[in-house]
């Protein structure tokens, strides 16, 4: 559903992460509720891998992520979920399998449109033991 550029990847220990995204498919220019909609839909997928990318170590294998709330924060400016935004996400802590990401959103022009907050569950997986 999103056209998603990344141009500066998560590694371990990376603290930002930027990324140009859009949705892909025709939306009416004059339904603000449907750009709203969507923004909201696009800002919900990475937050969960940038937690999973600078807390864990090599040996750590991913047995379930998931978001335990998500806030986004509009801020009134005209947008079009057509045209490219810049996101820029950073997983500010995390314990005890849990992480907070932030996140800001530009339109093309520079304008910030929103802000992100998401707080993520990554489990790491638990090996049987043979006993």
């Amino acid at each position: 559903c999103t056209d998603t550029r990344h141009f500066h990847t998560t590694k371990n220990g990376t603290d930002k992460h930027y990324f140009w995204t859009r949705y892909k498919y025709p939306l009416d220019e004059n339904t603000i509720r449907q750009h709203l909609l969507t923004l909201l839909y696009i800002s919900d997928d990475n937050n969960v891998l940038i937690v999973f990318n600078k807390y864990t170590r090599d040996d750590f294998t991913l047995s379930m992520a998931f978001s335990l709330s998500h806030t986004v924060y509009f801020h009134g400016r005209p947008f079009n979920a057509n045209e490219w935004m810049l996101v820029e996400l950073e997983s500010t802590n995390s314990a005890h399998s849990r992480g907070l990401t932030r996140g800001r959103v530009w339109s093309a022009a520079g304008e910030m449109i929103a802000s992100i907050s998401q707080e993520s569950v990554v489990r790491k997986k638990i090996e049987k033991t043979k006993l």
